[in-house]
């Protein structure tokens, strides 16, 4: 159901009449009935002797606000037609920068030739996306002239695009609109269009981690100083006093009730890498993926792995590589860069549980968030990820209501904000709510008995 009316909505954006059509039909037949309907009773009464001017000044200025009307609808039909039939129908041009502030705005500088803009009216467009999404509304407002000319070459406007979401947003087209002075009709042409961009994961908090390198990328050069490496996973003995009870594995306890220790790890000197970790799993069936809520919860832990990530790249002097959980495809060189796209294409999933992404005889530092399973993060834990870090995400402190009068929220906050506090109500009744709140309870209380 949910796709046939987004599929609906995308069709919409394609018919030429629009709800302003209906409104003003409405308005124009009650004018009619208004101003000649009634011209018997206005002359049966001798009291309102300035009735027929006011009718007669009514007629007049009805009828210059038709003609306008009908020659910006004229125009409106002509330039479409013009523009429809013009021999470089590709003549759409479209310069796309991502914004440098921390909204996720794109600014473009949409262009046009062999057109020219109907009377009184607009030339318009949007954005075809992929999954039959479509951008805001931009305006090609301004006009370009030839060189040393009056004469006009085209149309260009300059605006700003909201893309709320940290992925990469495929482009597939666009559809150009010519619209008549009161938007009555919207004619709309199709365009060929195609290129991407993505929103990059921002900076939200700076971190202050002593993080120990765990492996080394090869065997060739040694460092000063030794560093822990995991021992061997296999190799248990049996609990004495004195142990680290952190080394216990518990699985084996639940079995056959015999306290089995790990043996401590081994110094390692080649131990140079920080291997860094971030889960994406899902175990709360009830989120939706793709739904805004669960695309803002997304965003939020998005921004946190980067900062993080930023953190240790810039404090450390080992060598840091992220292993992402999922096959993004990308040719990006540069290595910071490469982790942003990385981490801005990744997405919520249900089938690969920590123990399989996990690596704990390299691993180093491992993100976690809200949506994780307790269970799994109880063994990853007992099974040796007591001596690791462990970086826990609360999603929920994202959606916290901000305290913001009703007036302020009217007038003050632009559409951007207004997003997010709707985002922030819908947050405080889903029922999605009380189950994030709990797993995060239940994620906290594993973490402080383990010494986190």
């Amino acid at each position: 159901m949910k796709i046939r009316w987004i599929k609906l909505k995308y069709y919409l954006n394609f018919f030429p009449i629009r709800v302003n059509f209906l409104l003003f039909f409405t308005l124009l037949l009650a004018l009619y009935f208004y101003l000649f309907k009634r011209k018997s009773a206005m002359e049966d009464t001798l009291a309102d002797s300035f009735n027929p001017l006011i009718s007669l000044m009514g007629k007049m200025a009805l009828g210059i606000f038709l003609l306008l009307i009908l020659l910006s609808l004229i125009s409106t039909i002509v330039a479409f037609l013009y523009y429809r039939q013009a021999k470089n129908k590709d003549s759409f041009l479209l310069k796309i920068q991502n914004s440098k502030d921390e909204n996720e705005v794109l600014s473009i500088t949409p262009s046009m030739k062999n057109v020219f803009r109907p009377l009184l009216g607009y030339i318009s467009g949007r954005l075809l996306l992929k999954d039959f999404a479509f951008s805001d509304t931009f305006v090609l407002a301004s006009t370009h002239y030839k060189k040393n000319s009056l004469r006009m070459d085209g149309i260009y406007g300059k605006g700003a695009l909201y893309f709320p979401d940290i992925k990469e947003y495929q482009i597939k087209g666009s559809i150009i609109y010519f619209e008549d002075m009161l938007r009555l009709i919207r004619l709309p042409i199709k365009r060929n269009l195609t290129t991407s961009f993505y929103n990059a994961p921002k900076i939200n908090n700076q971190y202050n981690l002593d993080v120990q390198p765990q492996s080394a990328k090869d065997m060739e050069e040694r460092i000063q100083e030794m560093r822990k490496v995991e021992g061997e996973f296999l190799n248990y003995k049996q609990f004495e006093f004195g142990d680290d009870i952190r080394r216990i594995v518990w699985k084996i306890y639940g079995k056959n009730r015999e306290l089995i220790v790990r043996n401590p790890e081994t110094r390692n000197p080649f131990a140079s890498k920080l291997e860094m970790y971030a889960s994406f799993h899902n175990s709360i069936a009830t989120l939706i993926p793709g739904n805004k809520l669960a695309n803002e919860l997304l965003n939020v832990y998005k921004n946190a792995i980067w900062s993080l990530y930023k953190s240790l790249a810039d404090k450390q002097k080992w060598e840091l590589i992220y292993l992402s959980e999922q096959q993004i495809p990308n040719n990006i060189e540069d290595v910071q860069e490469k982790v942003a796209y990385q981490i801005a294409q990744s997405h919520w999933q249900e089938h690969s549980r920590i123990e399989q992404y996990f690596n704990l005889k390299t691993g180093t530092v491992f993100c976690i968030h809200s949506l994780t399973n307790v269970e799994d993060l109880k063994h990853f834990i007992e099974n040796g990820g007591a001596e690791k870090i462990i970086h826990f995400t609360m999603l929920s402190s994202a959606l916290e209501q901000s305290k913001v009068s009703l007036w302020k929220r009217v007038f003050l906050l632009n559409d951007n904000q207004k997003g997010i506090q709707q985002l922030q109500t819908e947050w405080l009744l889903s029922p999605l709510r009380m189950q994030i709140l709990k797993n995060e309870r239940a994620i906290n209380r594993v973490l402080q008995y383990y010494g986190f």
